[in-house]
């Protein structure tokens, strides 16, 4: 029961703190820039997920303009999560 408490409380702490990122990117006009670093951090070598490219193009913001040209995209359900066992 710990762990899932933990888990919890872990999840809804990194939601709190990227959306307060989020809502400081749009007040300072930088959303696009912070969305890049994010991904960039976030998912790193394991490379973007189709999806999340294609919806934010969709939104005028390109996650692979500017970035290295040995970024990976990686299709279907998309790449590792943290929590996930996808291979």
């Amino acid at each position: 029961m710990y762990r899932l408490t933990a888990i919890t409380q872990h999840n809804i702490v990194f939601q709190a703190r990227l959306m307060g990122q989020a809502r400081d990117a749009i007040i300072n006009g930088v959303f696009p820039e912070y969305l890049k670093t994010f991904f960039r951090n976030y998912f790193g070598k394991d490379g973007y997920p189709r999806w999340c490219i294609d919806a934010l193009r969709s939104v005028g913001v390109d996650l692979l303009e500017g970035a290295e040209p040995e970024t990976l995209v990686v299709e279907g359900d998309g790449a590792k999560w943290e929590y996930s066992d996808a291979p």
